[in-house]
This record gives structure tokens, C-alpha cells and sequence, in this order.
């Protein structure tokens, strides 16, 4: 016979990869509050434990609910060194550029632990960047979506060296 049991949640565990990865199964991404009930350590423990595993988005960091909340915008390395990693890269650098020239209300020492974990952010943004392309390595099919009607015109028209009273019509 086969017996269907509620699953077991774990409530505790000493192993704070452990910790990560249920939280990730319940939650679907992180949520350090949970994590430091799993582990019983600290946010500042379980920061330092997962230094280099996760990471905080700038952009919700220095918001002001980021601001107000120590928990809001961290991310897997994972998810946060995939996407648009360019868009996140000049993020980073913008804020880290703010510390240096503006006066964001930062304590001294504020300011340091910010600039240090900016710099790792940039730091690991910067090794993924994908490789920027030449016109000549991007290839593009006939029919793709992403392009303009009025650009297939336009190529026909030059291709074809026709007037511009020529009527060219995509269907």
C-alpha cells in the first residue's frame, strides 16, 4: 500500500547552503529573514556566511524602502549575474559613483561598507559581460519579428534601387 504524507518542512539547520536552498524551495528566491530563523544566526552572520552567493540590487538598495528595509532586494548569484547584465553593471557604477561625490546622508562607515559591496558587485558584473558584436557578426533571418515593416521597405527600395514612388508592400 502506498501512504500520501504531508510533506516535512525542516525548521532547523546548522548549514546555511542548507538553508538557502529550502528557502528557495518555499519561496521560490530569498528571503533572509527565513533564513536566519533556519539557522538561528543574525542578518549581519548570515550576510557574511553568504558573501559572494548573493547579492543586493543597487536599485532597490539606495531606494527609500531599501533604505528603510535590510532585507529588500537580494538576489542568488545566479539570478543576478544573468539578465541584462549591462543594465545592472551601469547601475552599480552609478551608485557607487554617488558615494564618492554626493552626500546621501551616509555615515562615514556607511558609506565604506556600501562602496565595498558595490565594488563586488561591479567586480562580478564586470566578468560576465558578454562579448560587445561588430555589424558584421550579427546575422539576421528575413521574417524576424523584431524588425520594423518599414525597415524591410526601406532594404527593398536600396536593394532593389527603387523610386521613391515605388509602392513596396509587406504582407
Amino acid at each position: 500500500t502506498r501512504t500520501i504524507r504531508r510533506p516535512e518542512h525542516k525548521t532547523h539547520t546548522d548549514d546555511i547552503f542548507e538553508a538557502m536552498a529550502i528557502c528557495r524551495s518555499a519561496f521560490g528566491g530569498l528571503d533572509l529573514q527565513y533564513i536566519e530563523t533556519l539557522t538561528g544566526l543574525s542578518f549581519e552572520q548570515v550576510i557574511e556566511k553568504l558573501d559572494g552567493y548573493i547579492f543586493r540590487e543597487p536599485d532597490i538598495a539606495f531606494s527609500e524602502d531599501g533604505k528603510n528595509d535590510k532585507y529588500l532586494g537580494w538576489k542568488t548569484k545566479e539570478e543576478y549575474l544573468s539578465g541584462n547584465v549591462l543594465e545592472k553593471l551601469e547601475s552599480a557604477q552609478y551608485y557607487r559613483m554617488r558615494l564618492d561625490n554626493f552626500d546621501d546622508g551616509h555615515s562615514e562607515e556607511e558609506k565604506e561598507n556600501l562602496k565595498a559591496y558595490l565594488d563586488k558587485n561591479i567586480k562580478e558584473l564586470e566578468q560576465v559581460q558578454p562579448k560587445k558584436l561588430v555589424a558584421s557578426e550579427i546575422q539576421v533571418r528575413c521574417g524576424a519579428t523584431w524588425i520594423e515593416n518599414d525597415d524591410y521597405v526601406n532594404f527593398i527600395k536600396e536593394t532593389l534601387n527603387l523610386q521613391r514612388y515605388d509602392k513596396v508592400e509587406i504582407i
